[in-house]
């Protein structure tokens, strides 16, 4: 069974997931194929150097038409239930969808049905996150492996004002998780990289036994936030 363990060095979101996958080799023009069948339109994914602290690292930038400034948890997941997506990979943003939904009720005491997506609605932000399970799946990862979470500090603006860092949403889906401290970005992990990562892991702390294959950078432009991925065998 092929496995990915991810250290979440300075980050974890769905972008830096994608840009570390394709940086690891998943063919990002497959992947922007598979992106087509979605009811996003027309969703471009290009590449470009990045630096992450002194070394080389590949942000995974997603070209989208402007859609709607937000969606209900109802339209995300009718866009993802009805997209022409391989079935391991629509089952696994079905749960990621789900958590994140559960996870912003909670974090603004409402209730599911009243949950509507600002930032984490838009095209961008939804085809990172299916873009993410698409590279996993093109490249066989049967199984996700976590580093400790870098734990951000100060504030973030968003639709909903300023708030503290980490996002409400993302601090519930980090509940249980091992935490670490010192990151370099306000806000290391968003809310889509914390549903996916609750979606995906089944172990958290040092790398697990693997023959190893292939790694991968994948940073943003602020040159803060970054992770790295490895992608082997099981023993």
């Amino acid at each position: 069974m092929r496995l990915a363990y991810f250290d979440c060095l300075e980050g974890a979101s769905g972008s830096l997931f994608l840009s570390s996958l394709v940086d690891a080799g998943a063919e990002i023009k497959a992947v922007e194929r598979g992106l087509q069948g979605t009811a996003l339109g027309a969703v471009r994914l290009k590449a470009a150097p990045r630096k992450a602290g002194s070394l080389r690292a590949l942000e995974v930038l997603v070209q989208a038409r402007s859609g709607p400034s937000r969606r209900s948890l109802k339209e995300v997941l009718s866009i993802v239930d009805e997209a022409r997506l391989p079935g391991p990979v629509r089952t696994r943003a079905l749960a990621v969808y789900g958590l994140l939904g559960k996870a912003e009720a909670r974090a603004h005491g409402a209730c599911l049905d009243e949950v509507h997506f600002h930032e984490l609605g838009r095209a961008r932000s939804i085809a990172g996150v299916l873009g993410t399970l698409l590279a996993l799946h093109q490249l066989k990862v049967g199984r996700v492996f976590l580093s400790r979470l870098a734990l951000g500090e100060g504030r973030i603006k968003t639709a909903h004002g300023e708030i503290p860092s980490p996002a409400p949403a993302a601090l519930e889906l980090m509940k249980g998780l091992p935490l670490k401290g010192g990151a370099r970005a306000a806000e290391p992990v968003t809310p889509t990289g914390a549903a996916l990562i609750r979606a995906l892991a089944s172990r958290w702390g040092p790398p697990p036994r693997m023959t190893f294959e292939a790694s991968g950078y994948g940073g943003d432009s602020s040159g803060e936030r970054f992770v790295r991925v490895l992608v082997g065998r099981m023993g």
